[in-house]
């Protein structure tokens, strides 16, 4: 699997795409790595959907996870992340009672938690990379559902997305 970007640095290099921006030039490869099939296989999982209240709890969940990262410098939710597939990404979560109890406090399980992740962050980098002129075609793996609701919602997204990473700041 490729590696998988940090969640800011992944949703800025979306959003400064989406609205036409020149992404750094030390992650200008970046979008195109993360609409490689095995990067955007866990998107398709059966049954999930994006919607905003999963958003809003991802986002939460992602605060939480932070905030446990700062306070135990041992943690590191995307540790080994360039290595794993989702299933290891959840096992390692779900193994870990601080990453856990972090997720959870956001109000998602582990399994939520990476399905949202992968899901949201790969439609938002193939889209913004395709807007760019970085990708003619979106790739095949990604859900036309979560094209749909990201296409539906991309101003509230981005507005949250900002939010959250500005809070982070």
């Amino acid at each position: 699997m490729p590696s998988r970007l940090s969640l800011s640095l992944a949703l800025a290099i979306a959003l400064s795409a989406c609205a036409g921006q020149d992404a750094p030039a030390a992650t200008a490869a970046a979008p195109a790595s993360a609409t490689a099939p095995a990067a955007t296989a866990a998107a398709r999982t059966d049954g999930f959907e994006l919607d905003m209240a999963r958003v809003d709890r991802f986002l939460a969940a992602t605060r939480q996870l932070a905030a446990a990262e700062r306070a135990d410098s041992t943690l590191d939710s995307a540790m080994n992340a360039s290595t794993e597939d989702t299933a290891a990404y959840i096992a390692r979560l779900e193994s870990t009672p601080a990453l856990r109890e972090a997720i959870a406090r956001g109000g998602m399980t582990t399994r939520e938690y990476a399905q949202t992740s992968e899901a949201l962050v790969a439609t938002l980098m193939a889209l913004g990379a395709q807007e760019a002129g970085l990708l003619k075609d979106l790739p095949a793996e990604l859900a036309p559902q979560h094209l749909d609701f990201v296409r539906a919602h991309r101003a509230e997204l981005e507005r949250k997305l900002q939010a959250a990473d500005a809070a982070e700041g």
